[in-house]
């Protein structure tokens, strides 16, 4: 999986993975343990993701084709989901209690 730098609105990641392929999409943070340090995951094309065989809990950040966010979800619990029917690309980010996340629906999208 390919490595960026993203960011969203005014909020900057590193060592993000860019899950391009069929079968990285499907695996996503499935039967990882923890994740990778101030890391995430793009899933493209998505418009949801589920928490089945995730361990930890995910901030989910939905956006549509234009990289705008239009959705976003913390998901704690394996049976959690989040999806929109207009989103076409997901943000996955790991959820601690040291790095609280904000987002404005409406922030912008970027990798390099």
């Amino acid at each position: 999986m390919r490595r960026v730098e993203v960011t969203v609105g005014r909020q900057r990641f590193t060592q993000v993975g860019l899950a391009e392929r069929w079968y990285q999409r499907l695996r996503g943070y499935m039967f990882r343990r923890v994740p990778a340090p101030y890391g995430g995951i793009i899933i493209t094309p998505s418009n949801g993701v589920h928490m089945l065989f995730v361990a930890f809990p995910l901030q989910v950040l939905l956006f549509d084709r234009e990289r705008k966010l239009i959705h976003q979800k913390q998901c704690r619990h394996f049976y959690s989901t989040a999806w929109h029917p207009k989103a076409a690309l997901v943000l996955e980010l790991p959820l601690t209690d040291a790095t609280p996340l904000s987002f404005t629906l409406g922030d912008k999208l970027s990798w390099q």
